[in-house]
C-alpha cells in the first residue's frame, strides 16, 4: 500500500509542505526523503506500517481510495 504526501497530510491534519519537511528530518519515524545525486527534486517515502501505527486510523473508514488506504474527510483537516 502506497501512502501519498497528500493522503498523509490529510490524515495528520497538516499541509503537504509540513509533511515534506518532516520527512526530510533525520530520524522521522514514518518515512524519509532523499535527493538523488545530480537531481534537483526530492523523493519522499512513507512507510505504511509506521504511518498506520502513528495515525492508527488507516482502514477504519468506509471511504477509501483505490489502494485501500483511508482518506480523511474535509472536516477532519480543519
Amino acid at each position: 500500500m502506497k501512502i501519498t504526501i497528500l493522503q498523509a497530510s490529510k490524515l495528520l491534519g497538516c499541509d503537504v509542505v509540513t509533511v515534506r519537511e518532516m520527512l526530510k528530518e533525520e530520524g522521522c519515524p514514518i518515512g524519509m526523503a532523499y535527493k538523488p545525486e545530480g537531481r534537483t527534486r526530492w523523493t519522499y517515502v512513507i512507510y505504511p506500517k509506521a504511518f498506520e501505527w502513528l495515525v492508527g486510523r488507516i482502514g477504519e473508514s468506509d471511504e477509501k481510495d483505490n489502494d485501500g488506504s483511508r482518506i480523511a474527510d474535509d472536516d477532519e483537516c480543519r
